[in-house]
């Protein structure tokens, strides 16, 4: 169970079985986001879906603007295009471009570069903060390298220049630091 808290999934590999307190029962495959908010109290559980195949992913625990608010679950599955040598925006706090909504002020992207291209991240909220984890590969974020299952927390940043190294896929979020 969870009460008053954004729980976000990035699914990476495998199927995983979802069911909540909310009546959302569903598998989400491999390159999809779960958001959900917990609110005024959400129970589920997850689970690897396959018997054989390998699951995946990485989840974030984030709190919400304000405590007491409607649960609810969004999900949203990517496609190629979505995500292959960019970085897309997959959560907002407005909803835009069709992403899902949080409850507090937080962008999350996803993305896989190749090696020739480059991601200058401009931030929505200069108060805002930015974490980046390399999921695999190598980039040089804000002039450190980072490799495979590294990360970064960078603060006082308008921007952000994202290099890869060679074809790596990453997470970034930019969070409150408040």
């Amino acid at each position: 169970p969870h009460q008053d808290m954004e729980v976000v999934t990035l699914f990476l590999e495998g199927v995983a079985h979802h069911e909540d307190t909310t009546g959302n029962i569903g598998i989400t495959r491999a390159k999809a986001v779960q958001l959900i908010t917990a609110g005024t109290g959400i129970q589920h559980e997850e689970y690897n879906y396959s018997k054989t195949l390998p699951f995946r992913g990485i989840q974030m625990f984030l709190h919400p603007k304000k405590k007491g608010i409607k649960p609810n679950y969004q999900k949203r599955e990517l496609t190629l295009k979505d995500y292959d040598d960019k970085l897309s925006l997959l959560i907002s706090p407005d909803g835009r471009e069709n992403t899902l909504q949080i409850a507090n002020d937080s962008f999350m992207s996803y993305g896989i570069l190749n090696g020739g291209s480059k991601v200058n991240y401009q931030l929505n909220n200069p108060s805002n903060g930015v974490f980046v984890k390399v999921i695999e590969g190598s980039l040089k974020v804000a002039g450190n390298v980072l490799r495979e299952k590294d990360e970064i927390g960078i603060e006082d940043a308008n921007e952000v220049l994202i290099l890869p190294n060679q074809k790596s896929e990453f997470l970034l979020m930019e969070v409150p630091m408040d």
